[in-house]
């Protein structure tokens, strides 16, 4: 079996609810060393705001760059997409007020008809390594691209949180887990920090990267636990053959490892590095 594949299949269902996914941004929110502004954090780094008309937003979320972007007058008119349902509705409910310059759509990024030569900024917020076929993807993104057009990509490292999935596989693998499930999808595989610059140099120019280096502290076991969780949600709706006292057994030998961890030393430390990439519309990428 093919695991990544098999992930990426399922991903459109997965995530068409966000509510765990709010939960786990709240974890950041939360428990981060460094308590940043993610949207801030990115779209601070915008050159020439005052050329930005446009805004195409893909994996918006709840809206968060769109609704940053406005407080900062920076932009006219703004589309946001994402997959889960509820991230559109309070989206559209947060820019309610400015419902005439904002568009939000629940589609499939991949298969949506992108205007040419439109766009000013296009934003892919933690997305592009769901993509099956980036090649294509890119390219078209760098044609729905203006001249002057800015292209923003956020994602992790490839050891992003690597406490957490070196504990979960471990175990698994001492468990007997079947060999199929012990890879791992969510380190980025796709699209990281690491390679992120030399995939969208092919399509965009001047790509320039930026690290942000933090981590999450917890001192006391219950919000790794619940965060814990909705990772293991994920892996049991993906391998939906596994028999649920295998989960619990694997829940059980994590819990049972943190509480040990944060006896000892007081806290447990989970790495969090993330970035971003920004560049310009290539014009020969994008024939």
């Amino acid at each position: 079996m093919n695991s990544e594949l098999t992930f990426l299949n399922n991903i459109k269902e997965y995530y068409s609810d966000s509510t765990d996914l709010m939960k786990r941004i709240n974890v950041h929110k939360n428990f981060s060393k460094i308590r940043v502004m993610w949207d801030a954090w990115v779209l601070d780094k915008l050159p020439n705001e005052e050329n930005i008309n446009k805004v195409l937003d893909l994996g918006c979320g709840e809206g968060r760059f769109i609704k940053y972007l406005l407080q900062k007058s920076i932009g006219n008119y703004y589309s946001g997409y994402d997959l889960s349902k509820s991230n559109i509705q309070t989206a559209s409910e947060q820019t309610i007020e400015n419902k005439e310059k904002v568009k939000y759509e629940v589609a499939d990024v991949e298969v949506i008809d992108y205007e040419s030569n439109s766009y000013d900024l296009i934003m892919c917020n933690h997305m592009l390594w769901h993509i099956k076929d980036k090649e294509k993807f890119l390219k078209r993104l760098s044609n729905s691209m203006t001249l002057q057009g800015v292209f923003i990509a956020t994602t992790n490292s490839s050891d992003y949180m690597h406490q957490l999935y070196d504990l979960h596989f471990n175990f698994m693998k001492s468990l007997k887990f079947p060999e199929y499930t012990t890879g791992n999808p969510e380190r980025c595989t796709g699209f990281n920090l690491e390679e992120g610059e030399s995939v969208l140099s092919k399509y965009f120019s001047n790509v320039t990267g930026y690290t942000l280096d933090n981590e999450l502290l917890f001192e006391s076991p219950e919000p790794f636990l619940d965060y814990y969780l909705i990772y293991l949600k994920s892996q049991i709706y993906l391998y939906k053959d596994i028999p649920v006292n295998m989960w619990e057994k694997l829940f059980k030998s994590v819990k049972e490892y943190v509480i040990n961890e944060i006896r000892e030393n007081k806290i447990f430390k989970v790495q969090t590095k993330s970035g971003m990439f920004i560049g310009n519309k290539n014009i020969n990428s994008a024939k």
